[in-house]
């Protein structure tokens, strides 16, 4: 019986990119919920629900910071421009990649993402196969 082709992508790439750490950042339980255990079956994934609990997160001591970040714009209280903003304005976190994740679609939300920094911007609903394919890009 052959696999289907996530499950080959994944296999695929799990011997190379098991060390590669990703926060999931989404205020919406099951898109958060969604992509942990997809991006878990080839990453180690880390998920949180909002601005704060991501900047938080990266400010802990002893936890290793992540390699990429999945930001969802439209976050409650700080959105993801913000947060962006701020990772951006931390020395520290300079080789961290952030992808935007957003149901904004492109446009006006693509330019700002991408003049704050952000390393990529995927529209929602998410192919978790080309996310994928963009995170091992980014950490290649």
């Amino acid at each position: 019986m052959s696999q289907d082709p996530l499950s080959e992508l994944f296999s695929d790439h799990r011997e190379e990119t098991t060390a590669t750490h990703v926060l999931v950042v989404d205020d919406d339980e099951g898109v958060r919920e969604f992509l942990a255990f997809e991006l878990g079956q080839v990453f180690q994934v880390d998920a949180v629900a909002s601005g704060e609990e991501c900047l938080e997160f990266l400010a802990a001591d002893g936890r290793p910071t992540p390699d990429v970040i999945t930001l969802d714009l439209m976050l409650p209280k700080r959105d993801g421009y913000k947060v962006l903003q701020t990772i951006r304005d931390e020395p520290k976190y300079l080789d961290v990649e952030v992808v935007v994740i957003s149901g904004l679609g492109q446009g006006d939300s693509t330019t700002k993402a991408f003049d704050l920094g952000a390393a990529d911007y995927v529209t929602k609903p998410v192919n978790v196969e080309e996310l994928v394919r963009r995170i091992n890009r980014l950490v290649a």
